[in-house]
């Protein structure tokens, strides 16, 4: 039976995993077509770019969170598995990058990975992070965030991996981290560039500035 509720719960999070959230606020409310803007993806990034801050929020809010109703309900409705839970989490990160609302193209699937990790059973992997995904934001310089996501990915593979997390952990974190990686792989053929602004501002502080 628990194979039976997952295998439903994967296909319902797969649809609302590709739910172009940003792409419809833009249209509904904003009368733009928000893939026009910046890097042309359809994230809640270029929402920011074409209405503001407000539905930019709005935007995020709705990526962040859409994929998370069907882990909720497995895990504290029916008790399914982690290894149920896992799956389902993949299947609304696919379905954010895979949209068939979106001639199966999708958006860099950062949004929705904060979400999944967010509301699975294990918080200090969404921890970890989210530490590591601030970091590299604050020290790497890209004008897209391949490097950024991926690298936190990476980090957060060699975590679970240190302090012993079971095999299903692992093997979820290194599908995630390879999912990431495809879709980021145009971003990562170029090479990062390690950030001085943090040092500058420090130094800034301390001479008053």
């Amino acid at each position: 039976m628990e194979l039976l509720y997952a295998a439903l719960l994967m296909v319902v999070a797969f649809w609302l995993g590709a739910c172009p959230c940003s792409v419809w606020i833009g249209r509904r409310f904003l009368g733009k077509d928000i893939t026009a803007y910046g890097d042309h993806n359809p994230g809640a990034t270029n929402v920011f770019r074409a209405g503001g801050r407000g539905w930019g929020l709005a935007a995020v809010f709705a990526d962040v969170f859409k994929g998370t109703p069907p882990i909720l309900f497995a895990h504290y409705h029916l008790q399914l598995s982690e290894l149920s839970l896992y799956a389902i989490a993949l299947l609304a990160v696919l379905g954010h990058m895979c949209s068939p609302f979106f001639g199966f193209r999708g958006g860099k699937a950062t949004a929705i990975t904060v979400g999944v990790l967010l509301v699975l059973p294990q918080p200090d992997i969404f921890v970890v992070f989210m530490l590591l995904m601030a970091a590299a934001f604050l020290f790497i310089e890209m004008e897209s965030d391949a490097w950024e996501v991926t690298s936190s990915a990476v980090g957060t593979l060699v975590y679970v991996i240190a302090v012993g997390k079971d095999v299903w952990t692992v093997l979820f974190v290194g599908t995630l981290l390879l999912i990431l990686g495809m879709r980021h792989l145009h971003g990562l053929r170029t090479a990062p560039h390690v950030r001085i602004k943090p040092v500058s501002w420090f130094n800034s502080i301390r001479r008053g500035a």
